[in-house]
């Protein structure tokens, strides 16, 4: 075989995804063999599996959740990541946050950075944590808007200058770490090891946010909120 033949049977690594799709993904579905192949076929694109998958049963059948990640932007997310970790580690000390919880945030950090957003807001957070099924179903219990919700953070992350002389970094706003430190505080009082989605969603509510007002402007029966509150713990 001649050096170029052999040179074009290698595989070439593509710095983005295939079909448009995303250097993010998150599959779910039933645990079957069709959840294996959907999977399966994303590692065959080229995919890497991100992190543990998640499982929760909704009532009837087992529901399984597994990220994806495109490899040309791991080593980025991995800074992002370690980056945020210290931030919050100064505060949180021997706190852990728990897999959903590490997974919104892990989202929402690559969100930014496919956006090109110099910094890390609340509302980057809040995109991700309104799609999570535990803190869906308290939106729509407090007959929440998520439509409304969802169009207008996605109308403030779109209103963000990018800033080029800082590109690949991204840092976290004072705003955000306030909320994740309300959060962290809240676990700490309740006795509890691990900071939860339920956590977040009301340190969110507490900060005075685009995300907070977004969410409250758009529900009809708020005091579901406070009763997610006193039930925390």
């Amino acid at each position: 075989m001649s050096k170029a033949n052999v040179t074009e049977s290698m595989p070439t690594k593509k710095s983005s995804p295939p079909q448009g799709l995303p250097t993010y993904r998150i599959l779910t579905g039933p645990d079957d063999a069709a959840f294996c192949h959907r999977v399966s076929e994303a590692l065959a694109l080229g995919y890497l599996l991100y992190g543990s998958p998640a499982a929760t049963f909704n009532g009837s059948s087992v529901i399984v959740a597994q990220a994806l990640i495109w490899p040309s932007v791991q080593g980025s997310v991995a800074r992002v990541k370690g980056s945020a970790s210290s931030e919050l580690g100064r505060q949180a000390h021997e706190m852990t946050l728990s897999d959903d919880v590490q997974m919104v945030l892990h989202r929402a950090f690559v969100g930014a950075r496919e956006l090109g957003h110099p910094i890390f807001t609340p509302e980057h957070m809040a995109l991700e944590l309104i799609l999570e099924p535990e803190v869906n179903a308290y939106l729509e219990r407090s007959g929440t808007d998520l439509v409304a919700v969802e169009s207008r953070l996605r109308a403030f992350l779109a209103a963000i200058r990018l800033d080029p002389v800082r590109e690949g970094e991204t840092v976290l706003t004072s705003t955000f770490q306030r909320v994740m430190n309300a959060a962290i505080e809240r676990t700490t009082a309740d006795g509890r090891e691990f900071v939860m989605l339920r956590d977040l969603l009301v340190a969110l509510l507490d900060e005075s946010t685009v995300s907070s007002a977004a969410i409250l402007e758009a529900t009809q029966h708020p005091e579901v909120f406070e009763q997610l509150r006193t039930s925390l713990g």
